[in-house]
């Protein structure tokens, strides 16, 4: 939807609509909450009426309303009452005038503390109903916060120091620490991200990690391209691949070696594919005939990267046509297509240079 689009007319339209929308659901929220705190004042209201006035209570109440409708449409009218006989436990039936009913001592006292009960009823009641508001709005907003909240459904979470130590009570911890803080037992095997920008610490952490691990007597594989480690924890029989690096191990390409699998996993893994390749057949013939090649010199006692180089980037086509010779290979150095090979040689000279660095080991 282009910018055009969004005219005054439907910017007012939709702004209307999102409002009346929004009333509405606040409308039937409130509508719904006070209808409950109703019931609720209604049910504390009257139970606590009830619970607080007598029989005497009661009776008292039915004859005083009794008389004042008596009395509303004839000043002299008479009713039966039944009034308690306060010198023995036996009630009396009498006739009397309504106006003499509202007049009694008696029933005078029993109004005014029903009227003192259901007005404290009703104070406790309304209390009851603006608890109940409050409640319902704190726990509608948690509610909806909760909804709000992205779900943790599984994998890791960021959580500050406090949390971190307060799980790690629950849990068996590793003698391996960051920070003062332990890790989760074993967790050092796992996969650990330390993200910060420069000079945020992550190198001594990383440093803090590897004292820990030489401390234990383990051992850690660094890949260390700037070589800002060896001057802290190299020790003499530790292991460097550098080759150029005196104190480096030598590489033997056909002790790593053990079938045709591994021969094509090295192949795939010097001879990449490009991501945009649109024509691997260059790349996937040059891992073809690394590999036969290498295969060939594995049995040989002469074997040495220098000749691995040699056969594959110095030799002519018809002397590598005789040593590839009944391997999968043979079809890509034939002399019928001799442009073909050497497109071949070219590719595995832009991949293969990288093994100069190391020819000097056997």
């Amino acid at each position: 939807m282009t910018d055009d689009y969004q005219t005054p007319t439907r910017n007012f339209i939709r702004g209307g609509q999102v409002l009346l929308h929004n009333y509405r659901m606040v409308k039937q929220l409130f509508d719904r909450a006070l209808v409950f705190a109703l019931m609720i004042f209604l049910v504390v209201t009257i139970g606590l009426s009830y619970y607080k006035l007598s029989k005497w209570h009661r009776f008292a109440i039915m004859h005083w309303s009794t008389a004042h409708v008596f009395t509303f449409f004839d000043n002299n009218a008479k009713q039966k009452m039944i009034l308690p006989d306060i010198y023995s436990n036996t009630n009396k039936i009498k006739i009397v005038p309504s106006a003499d009913v509202l007049r009694d001592l008696r029933i005078k006292i029993a109004v005014k503390e029903i009227g003192d009960v259901i007005t404290l009823s009703v104070f406790y009641g309304a209390l009851s109903a603006i608890a109940t508001l409050v409640f319902i709005f704190i726990f509608l907003r948690r509610r909806g916060e909760t909804q709000s909240k992205t779900k943790m459904l599984r994998g890791y979470e960021v959580l500050d120091v406090k949390q971190i130590k307060k799980l790690l009570k629950k849990t068996a911890i590793s003698d391996i620490r960051i920070g003062g803080i332990p890790m989760p037992k074993d967790f050092e095997c796992g996969h650990i991200l330390i993200h910060g920008t420069t000079g945020m610490g992550k190198s001594v952490c990383i440093k803090e990690i590897l004292d820990h691990i030489r401390a234990r007597g383990d051992r850690a594989i660094i890949y260390d391209q700037g070589c800002d480690y060896i001057s802290s924890f190299y020790k003499e029989d530790d292991v460097i691949l550098n080759p150029l690096d005196d104190r480096t191990s030598s590489w033997n390409l056909w002790k790593e070696c053990r079938d045709s699998a591994d021969y094509d996993s090295l192949a795939a893994a010097l001879i990449p594919s490009p991501a945009n390749a649109q024509e691997p057949f260059w790349n996937n013939g040059a891992r073809v005939i690394f590999a036969a090649v290498a295969r060939k010199l594995q049995d040989k006692k002469d074997r040495s990267l220098l000749l691995l180089l040699k056969y594959i980037l110095a030799t002519d086509l018809k002397e590598m046509e005789e040593i590839l010779c009944n391997t999968e290979a043979a079809s890509l150095v034939s002399g019928k297509i001799e442009k073909t090979t050497l497109s071949f040689k070219s590719v595995l000279a832009t991949y293969l240079k990288c093994l100069k660095y190391v020819i000097a080991f056997p």
